[in-house]
């Protein structure tokens, strides 16, 4: 799977994002690879490796929609899906506010 963004993202509470084309992150079960940088050195596209088939049940998709998380469908391989920009706010531990706005994303499944 792929995923790219129109938009701006604000700092959202992780470690450094990689930045540099062909760069890894490896997680249980996942390994993203950047594919595009932006001009200023933030991933602009990456492609997501799946240990199990996107539709394997230990996998639950979700999407920031209407003020909330839902479920999606990821798309059929060789299908895009486009998912609107959103802004998302969560409390950190501190109980202080803080949001970030996501442009909209395209997700294609290759």
């Amino acid at each position: 799977m792929a995923a790219t963004s129109a938009g701006r993202s604000n700092a959202l509470p992780r470690r450094a994002p990689p930045d540099a084309v062909g760069e890894r992150v490896v997680l249980t079960g996942m390994t993203a690879t950047v594919t595009a940088i932006t001009a200023d050195g933030r991933p602009a596209e990456a492609a997501f490796r799946f240990d199990v088939p996107l539709e394997d049940a230990s996998l639950r998709w979700l999407w920031w929609q209407d003020g909330e998380f839902r479920p999606f469908t990821p798309p059929a391989v060789g299908q895009t899906l486009e998912i609107p920009a959103a802004v998302l706010r969560w409390c950190d531990g501190r109980r202080e506010r803080r949001c970030a706005t996501l442009g909209q994303r395209s997700v294609s499944r290759l």
